[in-house]
């Protein structure tokens, strides 16, 4: 994880290595969200009205890298932080933030 634009977003940036496992990253119909369990924080991915949904979409390749942003409004996810994505029925624990 990185704290991005003053730490107001976290990007979640991920390398496919086998797209066929991980094409879930980018479907629009999952409902993402990023977990802080000891500041009891989530946040979601957010939809911009000019652009949409702060994620990419479009089919993923082998060793392509790609992101999804969450929006951390106000900073309650900080840098040193530990954290949970959780992407459809998919969790990826103890993800430190940068």
């Amino acid at each position: 994880m990185k704290s991005v634009e003053l730490g107001e977003i976290s990007r979640f940036p991920n390398r496919e290595l086998d797209p066929g496992k991980v094409k879930m990253l980018n479907d629009k119909k999952l409902v993402l969200t990023l977990i802080d369990p000891e500041r009891g924080v989530k946040l979601e991915v957010p939809s911009l009205e000019q652009v949409g949904l702060l994620q990419q979409s479009s089919t993923p390749e082998a060793c392509k890298a790609y992101w999804m942003a969450f929006s951390n409004i106000g900073r309650p996810v900080k840098h040193g932080d530990h954290v949970t994505a959780v992407i459809g029925n998919s969790r990826a624990q103890g993800l430190n933030v940068d």
